[in-house]
């Protein structure tokens, strides 16, 4: 009896307490912080459109914070595990993603690396190892575009 009064009591108190805290996520209105000018990619063409197309999602035309990006992307495939047969079991993607970002209202310049890793499986087709790739691929340029955008976002929040 006493151990639910004591819940309760908990509850509440924790509900008062968390949902006046002046939380604030900083994705949600960050959104329109900022509009790209311009913007321009060196890599792999399938990359480049997926990336340039997730970081346009999240300009906007109604802002004052004017930039232009040149991003670089570089991919480099390697062997991460072998078998006792030393056949190849595991591939790894590395993708290292150099962004400079220009600030046209203040003339700067700031510049940023982004690193990502994963691996993906081999398989006993090997149409089916290249769309473990593709996919891995996929994955991780979508990933790197959120980073960059969650890099902006807080730059411009600031």
């Amino acid at each position: 009896m006493i151990k639910k009064k004591i819940k309760l009591i908990f509850i509440i108190f924790m509900s008062l307490t968390l949902t006046n805290c002046g939380y604030k996520n900083v994705g949600s209105s960050s959104k329109n912080k900022f509009q790209v000018e311009k913007i321009n990619i060196k890599g792999n063409a399938k990359d480049a459109y997926i990336l340039k197309n997730e970081i346009l999602l999240y300009s906007s035309k109604n802002t004052v914070n004017l930039i232009e990006l040149d991003i670089t992307i570089n991919n480099i495939s390697d062997n991460k595990e072998k078998n006792i047969k030393n056949l190849v079991t595991k591939y790894q993607n590395i993708y290292n993603v150099s962004m400079k970002m220009k600030i046209i209202n203040e003339d700067k310049i700031i510049s940023k690396s982004f690193r990502t890793t994963d691996s993906y499986l081999r398989s006993t087709n090997h149409s089916d190892t290249l769309m473990n790739r593709k996919k891995s691929a996929e994955n991780m340029v979508l990933k790197m575009a959120d980073e960059i955008v969650n890099y902006i976002t807080i730059y411009f929040n600031i």
